[in-house]
């Protein structure tokens, strides 16, 4: 008779949940994280002017209801990207430099991976193209021939036109290039950073050159010479 109540104590206790019986062990209402899914497949963004991009990247767990999901950030190369939780199921990643690493996004041992990319997008600077007009008459623009030099009036300021080729030319850290004028002799030709140039002297040439600050080695020059009124 005792063993017959302790064999039913035991089948009550299983029935009401009081101990462990079998397929019945595992937690009511738990369920197993088996993936993640990203709204971003990669990030590829363009550093110019040094400054930051930061990117907002969505989260979300596979299954939707799994349960005892904590998600955590990480970048390969933190002095590329970042990569920080922004709130639930948001993590921010900020771009710091050109170069590509990996965020990796995990819970547990289930994880998912963004490619990262930061660039900078320049348009180099070909050459200096240059043109003058006097009295609403193109005279020159670009070039002359060996040994010839451009004949400007004595003691008039004429402005020559100088523009960078391509005209959208630029750098890593400005939408446009500088330009720079300067004179070989001043005593006999002097220009000003707007490109106007004050032929003093008609005993020699003088070369203007545009140059570059920006590029190196990219240069135009100007043989010019002054040319009294009536003369050639």
């Amino acid at each position: 008779m005792k063993r017959i109540f302790l064999f039913l104590a035991a089948g009550l206790a299983c029935a009401t949940g009081m101990v462990s019986c079998g397929e019945d062990d595992k937690e009511p209402g738990n369920v197993p994280l088996t993936g993640i899914t990203v709204d971003r497949e990669d990030i590829s963004e363009n550093i110019r002017y040094g400054a930051v991009v930061v990117s907002n990247v969505v989260v979300l767990p596979v299954p939707a209801n799994a349960t005892d999901v904590n998600f955590k950030w990480e970048s390969q190369d933190p002095s590329v990207a970042t990569a920080v939780e922004d709130g639930l199921g948001i993590g921010k990643i900020t771009v710091l430099k050109e170069g590509a690493t990996v965020v990796t996004v995990r819970s547990g041992s289930v994880s998912a991976q963004i490619p990262v990319e930061g660039y900078i997008s320049v348009t180099p600077l070909e050459e200096i193209r240059w043109s003058v007009t006097l009295n609403g008459e193109l005279v020159s623009q670009s070039s002359l021939a060996p040994g010839d030099s451009l004949p400007l009036p004595l003691n008039e300021p004429v402005t020559v036109n100088a523009t960078p080729y391509p005209v959208n030319a630029n750098t890593a850290t400005a939408d446009s290039v500088t330009l720079v004028w300067k004179s070989s002799k001043e005593s006999v030709a002097t220009v000003d950073q707007t490109g106007k140039i004050t032929v003093i002297s008609a005993d020699t040439a003088t070369i203007i050159t545009i140059s570059c600050e920006e590029y190196k080695g990219i240069s135009a020059s100007i043989p010019v010479k002054g040319v009294a009124a009536g003369g050639s």
